[in-house]
């Protein structure tokens, strides 16, 4: 998956660019109250860190080596806003099935549509559900 591949993710859960910041490339023009990756180059190495910036702080942080794992946790983090903002206690996903999971989220369309493509979306929903 590439920059503009994980862009096309966000596009398909309806996440307004104002909301995230993609290394300067896409999203929002600042990282500022906004979920944000920024990809730095260190030697031979790519470091990718996943976070929150409010008021110019850094506010939580995540910093991983393999893009894949960055990309599936930063695309986990709006699809944790989206529960969140339908007011579902999280602990009840790992009580119930995914088919359960998917209509209490409202996620089942999303998750539909990406097992008819690369799968990418509905992998990191379950993984969601299965982490809480």
């Amino acid at each position: 998956m590439t920059i503009e591949d994980l862009h096309d993710k966000l596009n398909e859960l309806n996440i307004k660019p104002e909301q995230y910041y993609l290394n300067g490339i896409y999203g929002a023009a600042t990282d500022d109250y906004k979920i944000a990756l920024r990809i730095k180059e260190l030697f031979f190495l790519k470091l990718y860190y996943v976070y929150y910036k409010e008021r110019g702080v850094i506010a939580s942080e995540k910093i991983m080596l393999d893009k894949h794992e960055a990309y599936s946790y930063f695309l986990s983090q709006f699809i944790s806003r989206k529960i969140y903002e339908r007011k579902i206690d999280v602990s009840v996903l790992k009580d119930i099935t995914t088919d359960e999971a998917l209509t209490l989220t409202d996620l089942r369309d999303i998750y539909e549509k990406s097992m008819k493509g690369d799968k990418i979306l509905a992998d990191v929903i379950v993984k969601y559900f299965k982490s809480r």
